[in-house]
């Protein structure tokens, strides 16, 4: 799969992968700007609602930029609409990322769990959507329901219609009051020229890129389970072997051997 490679030390896998990170050698950015610049070079920054000292994301954000405040976050999400979150796991990424995601949303619909519940909701699912129009940005404490459900995402069977809505893509965060979500419809959150899906391919190929740039310096084995978490889809060895031959064919990847390691790792030959 690799023809060359080049190799490294332990210590300059440390220092390649924290800097890419914004780790090492120290802080280099600073206040909302800087906070936008930081989310862009970590590819995303991943939302946590337990508070102890502080939040997750807060405090992934301080310990790369001088000067934050959560505010800049808050703002850069909610008032700019410069990023948005999503995800089962709940990370932030940039707005103009949202037409390859809206594939990753799509295939929700699909899936079995998913596909069931909206067999047996679909009037459920409906009030949902028609509360939000005629009422705005809504939570799931804002809409009545009789019915409580076991499930991790929600307590009532009205918020798990609003959590469903929001991973196909319909609905997205116009807010949070206190860390509780306010769902609206995509249309009035995104800019239009976001709200467009791209087509599988180009996702798939933004996709393959986005798990090698999260991942720092993976093993082959790590990049692939990126990859298909990222494409919401099973992605076989054989697959994944000719997707980054290809990369490396055109000099877009590029292998590298870590001192002391058996396995091969990759990294962008260049950004």
């Amino acid at each position: 799969m690799a023809a060359s490679h080049f190799k490294v030390t332990v210590q300059t896998l440390r220092r390649f992968i924290l800097g890419q990170q914004g780790l090492w050698p120290g802080r280099r950015w600073q206040g909302k700007a800087g906070t936008a610049q930081a989310i862009r070079a970590m590819g995303a920054v991943q939302i946590d609602p337990l508070l102890v000292i502080a939040r997750n994301h807060d405090l992934i954000l301080h310990s790369r930029v001088v000067d934050y405040q959560p505010d800049h976050l808050n703002e850069l999400l909610y008032q700019e609409r410069l990023f948005f979150d999503y995800g089962g796991i709940l990370q932030i990424y940039p707005m103009e990322e949202l037409p390859y995601w809206k594939i990753h949303m799509q295939r929700h619909m699909n899936e079995a769990w998913w596909h069931a519940f909206m067999e047996t909701n679909q009037s459920l699912v409906d009030t949902v959507r028609a509360e939000i129009k005629a009422r705005g940005p809504l939570g799931h404490r804002d809409l009545k329901s009789t019915t409580r459900v076991e499930n991790y995402r929600a307590r009532k069977d009205t918020g798990l219609a609003m959590y469903y809505l929001w991973r196909v893509g319909e609905l997205m965060t116009a807010g949070r009051r206190g860390f509780d979500r306010l769902y609206d419809f995509a249309e009035h959150i995104a800019p239009e020229k976001y709200l467009k899906p791209m087509s599988e391919t180009d996702a798939e190929a933004f996709f393959i890129r986005k798990a090698l740039h999260m991942d720092g310096l993976p093993r082959f084995s790590e990049w692939r389970r990126g990859f298909a978490y990222f494409a919401r889809r099973t992605v076989s060895s054989a697959e994944m072997k000719e997707r980054v031959s290809a990369l490396i064919a055109t000099g877009d990847v590029t292998a590298v051997e870590i001192e002391g390691m058996k396995d091969l790792h990759y990294t962008f030959t260049r950004n």
